[in-house]
């Protein structure tokens, strides 16, 4: 029987304003990019988004995961390397 492969987790979330910090430099004295920002540490508000997946729960913050990705509207795409503190969300 076909089975329909397990869809990326999509979650809404937003960077809070002000809480972007660039914590490394890209360093290529080559580069017309030497010297821009290439990592930032930020603080990301989610939004508990109820899925129809199995098991039927809501994707929140704990779902977050090194290698995910945050798409920004204006086409940039983060990599997220790293998680330094996940907060527990209530569910709806």
């Amino acid at each position: 029987m076909a089975q329909i492969p397990e869809l990326p987790i999509t979650m809404i979330a937003s960077v809070r304003p002000g809480s972007v910090i660039v914590s490394s430099l890209y360093e290529n004295n080559a580069s017309v990019w030497d010297n821009y920002p290439s990592s930032f540490d930020c603080i990301l508000d989610i939004i508990p988004t109820p899925t129809s997946q199995e098991p039927n729960f809501n994707i929140n913050g704990n779902d977050l995961r090194v290698g995910m990705f945050i798409l920004q509207p204006n086409g940039n795409a983060y990599l997220i390397t790293e998680i330094s503190a996940s907060s527990d969300f209530e569910k709806i």
